[in-house]
């Protein structure tokens, strides 16, 4: 992008933000963001960055940070505010990643695409594929890993097989005891 064009949008953005009888401006003019879906840097200065729902991003030269919601079982879930054109590792790199015991084989992106809802799935199993590395997230774009709960519930399994186990010992040793009479 060349200083003339950089230079269109930074006035755009300040014409907007001066006039109020806008509707919207358009912070991106390759992609097409409205300012009310993108946060700047500016705009993050004075916020504080402690933990909760909503996370921000450092920013990057040239870059405005978009709203993506990461969900599931991450360490940080959220809605994260990130650099635009981030790629979807590095959006799930900015939770923290996954925690143990997250389901890596099946995370879901679901993304608006003129009024429908479109679903991709990703293989991150064995530290993701071309299609992770290099898929870039958009604003508003909702990301879920889910947690696989046989780990969860493993106490629970044992504990199941433990008394099944006690019962089926005491029924044979009922039977040897009675064939021995």
């Amino acid at each position: 992008m060349n200083n003339i064009n950089k230079a269109l949008i930074l006035y755009v953005t300040i014409i907007a933000f001066l006039t109020q009888n806008v509707q919207y401006a358009y912070a991106d003019t390759t992609t097409g963001l409205k300012l009310q879906d993108v946060a700047l840097p500016t705009d993050i200065k004075e916020i504080s960055k402690q933990s909760g729902a909503i996370y921000y991003s450092s920013p990057t030269k040239n870059k405005i940070l978009v709203p993506v919601h990461l969900w599931g079982h991450l360490v940080k879930p959220g809605l994260h505010f990130i650099p635009s054109e981030t790629t979807f590792i590095k959006a799930v790199s900015a939770t923290g990643g996954p925690l143990p015991g997250a389901k890596l084989g099946n995370v879901i992106l679901t993304r608006n695409v003129d009024g429908k809802m479109k679903r991709f799935e990703f293989d991150l199993s064995d530290g993701g594929d071309d299609k992770a590395q290099n898929f870039v997230v958009q604003p508003g774009d909702v990301v879920f890993m889910k947690q696989d709960r046989f780990f969860e519930n493993r106490a629970y399994y044992t504990s199941l097989i433990s008394i099944a186990i006690s019962l089926l010992t005491g029924v044979l040793l009922y039977r040897e005891i009675q064939n021995n009479r």
